[in-house]
């Protein structure tokens, strides 16, 4: 990202899908907003297209903003275990939080928006569409974050996942997890089943209130489905008065209410895991890529399998043959047309050394290339 006069080129690649092939189809970034941070006292940067390119003078933010990415990618990883104090890169929160002011929280966030096309939302579940309880569409996160003392916490979160008749949102600051389910919805839920209570409106509205469940583990690592259904279980008796007051059988008994809300949480609870888990997923493969190590690129490697392109892209060729699981796709080869303008037969492909290393090789009108730029014409 950045002008062409900058120093270092800093490329954010927000792949949020497991099979990165179909990441385009299944998850966008939408908005990224951040405030307290460095120069950014409260920006927000909407990505409207597949490619976005943000252009400045040197001091203006771009490597601020690329910086934020990876505090975001750290914070997720120091609450999953896998690193130490985020801040300790930049030598201490007062370094980094907005005018030096160790008293206000750094805020990160996020928009994410599925196409809600349901074979793409197969591959990213990994498990069979159940038409029960179809994912989100948009997901909304939002984490406060400080360093004051030297001591790294999350101090808030917040999720909001909407789509397909659910629109369920988690506070941690507030404590409390709201969920409303509409009519169709509710139907849809109990498809096959002999009778569904009437409703006095148009959707079910149910409150948990959360007590200190941040304290237990931040809500980003919550991803899984019992860990949320033990969340209503244990207030599966207030929700069922609160169902009481909506429904319009006023002799309906407790037992019927309870099976009712045990299909609707557990409908709920897969949305909301599937939705942690996709935001978790997004987080955890933003790669920035800076100081490129192109000797190493350019050099045949060991295959093995990647899952993140290192922040030099040293392991480029393995990690795209780990994605592409060992082709490559019409898209690339087209993309490359715009630096081979003019050449009729144009191919590229994986190509392997007699000791077992891989390399990407590119053949354009009988010239051909490796990434060793070792160059061999065609006699």
């Amino acid at each position: 990202m950045g002008p062409r006069n900058t120093e270092h080129k800093n490329i954010i690649i927000p792949y949020g899908y497991v099979d990165l092939k179909d990441v385009n189809e299944c998850v966008e970034l939408k908005k990224f907003w951040v405030k307290n941070f460095k120069s950014f006292r409260d920006v927000t940067l909407e990505f409207p297209t597949r490619i976005t390119v943000v252009v400045g003078t040197n001091g203006s933010g771009k490597t601020a903003l690329t910086e934020a990415f990876e505090l975001l990618t750290s914070t997720v990883e120091w609450a999953m275990g896998k690193t130490t104090n985020p801040f300790l890169k930049w030598w201490g929160y007062d370094k980094v939080v907005w005018r030096h002011n160790e008293n206000i929280p750094i805020i990160l966030g996020l928009q994410l928006e599925y196409k809600n096309r349901e074979e793409f939302i197969k591959k990213f579940c990994d498990v069979p569409l159940i038409s029960t309880c179809k994912l989100p569409i948009r997901n909304f996160y939002e984490i406060y974050i400080t360093g004051k003392g030297g001591r790294f916490q999350i101090l808030k979160e917040s999720l909001v996942a909407q789509g397909n008749g659910l629109d369920v949102s988690i506070d941690t600051d507030k404590g409390e997890l709201i969920a409303a389910v509409s009519k169709e919805a509710l139907e849809e839920m109990f498809k096959g089943e002999t009778s569904m209570p009437a409703l006095k409106s148009d959707s079910l509205r149910l409150s948990v209130k959360l007590k200190t469940i941040q304290e237990v583990r931040p809500l980003i690592t919550l991803a899984t489905h019992s860990m949320l259904l033990s969340i209503y279980r244990k207030n599966l008796d207030d929700l069922v008065e609160i169902v009481r007051g909506q429904i319009t059988d006023e002799k309906i008994t407790k037992k019927n209410i309870r099976y009712f809300l045990e299909i609707i949480i557990d409908n709920i609870a897969f949305y909301l895991s599937k939705t942690i888990n996709m935001v978790q997923n997004f987080i955890n493969s933003i790669t920035v890529v800076k100081d490129i190590d192109w000797k190493a690129t350019r050099s045949p490697q060991t295959l093995t399998k990647q899952g993140k392109l290192s922040p030099d892209a040293s392991n480029f060729v393995p990690y795209l043959y780990t994605i592409a699981e060992g082709s490559v796709s019409e898209s690339l080869v087209e993309a490359l047309r715009y630096a081979f303008a003019g050449a009729n037969d144009l191919r590229l492909g994986f190509s392997v050394t007699e000791d077992g290393r891989v390399f990407l090789k590119l053949v354009a009108d009988g010239t051909t290339f490796d990434s060793g730029l070792h160059t061999q014409r065609r006699p």
